[in-house]
């Protein structure tokens, strides 16, 4: 019963603490200020002027992060976007959704969970394959780690019966999924908050298994605002990305702005690179309502042998151009080469 009240006492206190701000923390993203009322609205936007051309692309990846003011106050917005998904999936070829974590605010808060499992649940039913890890705002509480209540709504057992599910680590804690699309094999691993030395472990087992699949590391926290990788990431980038030489992207959150870079790694030892990693922060919370309902939008082109990642919100009906943001990062266009992606024509 003590431990009970607590975990309610704390659940009101970070609620109370933690909303987010009212003017976003980002100057350059003020102008966004003036689509907020737009988000109030209910239907589904279906289509936009500003769509890339269908024709000048195969399929589509999408990626949302950090949502967990949507599961705690602003709830629409996690609905439109996964009402999106499926509405505009046929449309966009969208293929697979990348979460990279905090889907919650409050881990000990069981209606967040509820509100978000209700939203994945529309995945779930309408069979869009989507990967998942825990952020920080999921397992913590009093400094220490917590996955239970993570485990109950998202662990494995929700995902062991989909194809595209490939192995659990520690009750999904950690995964990977495999997807074969247009002739492109992908594998993604996710790695939930607290990075363990067995984490590590087993994320190299996985590279290894599969050296002819490009794979994508999903994390919580990796790159910074600065474009430089926080302590979690250099250790990541040392000991799972330089090592394996089939890793081609890493994408994070966490961190409340949007950015990247791209390293070049000699694998063979020639002193000359042999690929490189593109790296990918994004994380809109500090926007009013816990992001506006903004994504990435991932359109891959075989063709033209590149990936054109946008950023796009279902519930403003809005791709967001970063006017007032001198490092673009809206808008990148990730060329095959880079990717180590080689297609047959």
């Amino acid at each position: 019963m003590i431990r009970k009240n607590l975990a309610n006492l704390l659940v009101i206190i970070m609620a109370l603490t933690t909303l987010p701000q009212t003017i976003p923390a980002q100057t350059h993203i003020n102008f966004l200020e003036n689509y907020t009322q737009l988000s109030k609205k209910t239907s589904i936007p279906y289509g936009h002027p500003d769509d890339i051309p269908r024709e000048d692309y195969d399929f589509t990846l999408a990626w949302e992060t950090d949502t967990q003011y949507y599961n705690q106050t602003y709830y629409e917005h996690q609905l439109n976007i996964h009402k999106w998904l499926i509405a505009n999936r046929e449309r966009m070829n969208i293929q697979y959704l990348i979460h990279t974590g905090d889907i919650v605010n409050v881990a000990y808060d069981e209606e967040q969970w509820k509100r978000a499992n209700k939203a994945y649940q529309l995945l779930d039913k309408a069979n869009l394959p989507y990967g998942i890890l825990a952020g920080n705002h999921d397992v913590m509480l009093l400094d220490k780690v917590h996955y239970e209540t993570y485990y109950t709504y998202f662990g494995k057992n929700r995902f062991q019966e989909n194809d595209w599910y490939g192995e659990s680590f520690q009750n999904n804690r950690g995964h990977y999924d495999l997807l074969s699309i247009k002739g492109i094999d992908l594998l993604f691993i996710y790695m939930g908050w607290d990075i363990t030395p067995k984490s590590i472990q087993w994320m190299n087992k996985i590279l290894e298994k599969y050296p002819d699949k490009r794979a994508i590391l999903c994390f919580h926290d990796f790159l910074t605002p600065n474009g430089k990788r926080n302590e979690n990431g250099e250790r990541i980038f040392k000991e799972v990305v330089k090592p394996n030489s089939n890793v081609s992207m890493v994408l994070s959150g966490h961190y409340h702005d949007a950015n990247h870079r791209v390293d070049a790694i000699d694998d063979n030892g020639d002193g000359k690179p042999d690929r490189k990693v593109w790296q990918l922060l994004f994380d809109y919370q500090k926007l009013k309502e816990g992001g506006l309902g903004f994504i990435r939008l991932m359109h891959v082109d075989i063709k033209g042998k590149k990936i054109i990642s946008r950023t796009y919100s279902p519930s403003i009906n809005h791709y967001d151009d970063y006017r007032h943001d001198n490092r673009n990062q809206s808008d990148l266009i990730i060329p095959f080469h880079d990717l180590g992606i080689s297609t047959v024509e």
